[in-house]
């Protein structure tokens, strides 16, 4: 038996009828249009066949940049900066912010579809699960959605395709300058593993190089070395933050390895008010080893292996989880699944 869908009782006729299309033709059923935005050449929003009219630009493309989101929470100030771009935050903007976003839900309640947009704990987002939206059904690999796209993402916004495009230039960049010695990239990189394609542009694109090993320290330390899944909110991605610390290792030469990671909160206070909209990040490393073409070659094979966690301490018996392996001169990570 090979089952492709279920329902739960009980069900209607809607339901029963869009499940067994998805098990006839093997196609990701849709969800309901009375919500359609579109994405793939201009954005446009439609709410039962009907185009919505904004009163004001800007609310529109803030919706289109939360819809990019794809459901994660923005706080106001990284709404403006893509928005705005280079124009001061300052009191005059923080106003005109505001009038935006009550612009922008004057309009959705005047549709009828106010409940789309969530305002929270000072965060902006789309509410993702209402939505029927081509990118959406893109990602999920719906034929259709994957035949209409041409090459251009709602091409009349300046910050659609930034963050893929950052991510790819750093990746060249990178591989270019990789050669003996391992690379630390730190700084706000301006993205988040479960809103942006941090993993599959970056940490991905040069594993599969084979030229190097890339890895997030604190999706090593403090996540298991478990990336938060895409589409995740900002909530549900534990302590991350804009400001991350990866590592490149080369495949020959010397290895580092990160032993603590860190994020200063209290000591980036003032009168109980936080500095600025970053935390503080810090990781310490630790070189493992040096490895070439020769000790490669010639490595130990009747030496026992000796076994740490990812905190640099001795451990007997590894259980399930990722440790580092030191077997003669050799140091590997390994993953232990009992």
């Amino acid at each position: 038996v090979h089952p492709v869908s279920y329902l739960l009782k009980p069900f209607d006729q809607t339901s029963l009828a869009r499940e067994v299309e998805y098990a006839l033709g093997g196609r990701t059923p849709k969800k309901p249009s009375h919500i359609m935005m579109q994405t793939f050449g201009h954005f446009e929003i439609l709410v039962d066949g009907t185009a919505l009219a904004f009163r004001r630009s800007k609310s529109k493309e803030l919706l289109a940049y939360l819809v990019d989101r794809r459901g994660a929470g923005v706080t106001r100030q990284d709404a403006f900066a893509a928005l705005w771009e280079d124009r001061p935050y300052d009191v005059s903007m923080q106003k005109q912010m505001d009038v935006v976003i009550r612009s922008l839900r004057d309009t959705l309640q005047k549709y009828g579809i106010g409940d789309v947009f969530e305002l929270k704990s000072r965060n902006l987002r789309v509410r993702p699960e209402m939505i029927d939206c081509d990118l959406y059904r893109f990602l999920e690999g719906d034929e259709e959605a994957v035949n209409a796209y041409f090459g251009e993402y709602m091409s009349q916004y300046t910050w659609a395709s930034n963050t893929e495009a950052q991510l790819a230039q750093l990746k060249e960049d990178v591989l270019q300058n990789l050669s003996s010695h391992p690379i630390i990239i730190t700084g706000d990189m301006n993205c988040l593993y479960g809103r942006d394609n941090v993993k599959q542009t970056f940490i991905d694109a040069i594993n599969e190089t084979g030229k190097g090993t890339a890895s997030d320290v604190w999706v090593e330390l403090k996540q298991g070395g478990v990336y938060p899944a895409k589409a995740s909110t900002e909530a549900t991605a534990g302590e991350e933050t804009l400001d991350k610390i990866i590592y490149i290792n080369p495949t020959m030469g010397t290895m580092i390895q990160p032993v603590a990671f860190s994020i200063d909160k209290d000591g980036y206070l003032y009168e109980g008010k936080p500095l600025g909209d970053h935390w503080p990040v810090a990781a310490t490393f630790q070189v493992t080893s040096t490895k070439t073409a020769i000790n490669e070659i010639s490595n130990d094979q009747h030496t026992d292996s000796r076994w740490y966690n990812l905190n640099g301490q001795r451990v007997n018996q590894p259980q399930n989880g990722i440790y580092i392996e030191q077997k003669g001169e050799k140091s590997d990570k390994r993953i232990i699944k009992n």
